[in-house]
């Protein structure tokens, strides 16, 4: 069950052009080890790390002249979900949450159930190499005061947890992947480098 859900849970490359019934299986599957843990309420404790990671998140980000911030999640999918934050609003934000619409994007809600709120987890904060004014930062999922039992982050650390009881330590990998463009084409029209590489989608 474990090697079953971690699979699910990582980022992945490939997207489902029908959703209807690999959501289904994939909301299912999470639902199965969610059960397993009991969703966990924000003690007053953990309110006040929130707050004090939210602090955190705006020093280091003015420390490194970042500009906005980009809260993110990762969906049933895998696919990243992610709000733009401006720097002037960022500790308000981090500290509350960012506000999703849980069943858009692809997570276990319906739309009576309200906002999905993304809480930022400080460890993460990365300027993206690209865009250097821009902080990419992970977030864990809460609901209605209570972390959100099947989002993936949570599933997986709830994992963590349960394996490092046992002494055991997850390792995962990542697979990168990436196209080699023509440095010459125009910024406006990319092209790959090769030239015989014709297909309408590599």
């Amino acid at each position: 069950r474990f090697i079953f859900a971690l699979w699910h849970l990582l980022p992945q490359n490939t997207q489902f052009a029908d959703h209807s019934s690999s959501a289904v299986m994939h909301r299912r599957a999470l639902s199965r080890v969610a059960a397993s843990s009991r969703p966990r309420l924000l003690s007053r404790h953990l309110l006040r790390r929130m707050s004090t990671a939210a602090a955190e998140i705006a020093e280091r980000g003015a420390a490194a002249g970042l500009k906005f911030y980009q809260f993110s999640f990762v969906d049933l999918f895998g696919v990243q979900r992610s709000k733009l934050v401006p720097a002037s609003r960022v500790a308000e934000i981090a500290e509350g949450g960012a506000g999703f619409a849980g069943f858009a994007a692809h997570l276990d809600m319906d739309p009576t159930m309200g906002d999905l709120l993304a809480v930022p987890d400080a460890a993460t904060l990365t300027p993206l190499p690209w865009q250097p004014e821009v902080g990419w930062l992970s977030c864990n999922l809460v609901h209605e005061d209570t972390e959100l039992a099947h989002g993936p982050r949570n599933v997986l650390r709830s994992v963590q947890a349960r394996l490092a009881e046992h002494g055991v330590a997850l390792k995962t990998g990542v697979e990168c992947e990436f196209f080699l463009l023509d440095g010459s084409a125009p910024a406006a029209r990319p092209a790959l480098s090769d030239p015989f590489d014709v297909q309408a989608k590599p």
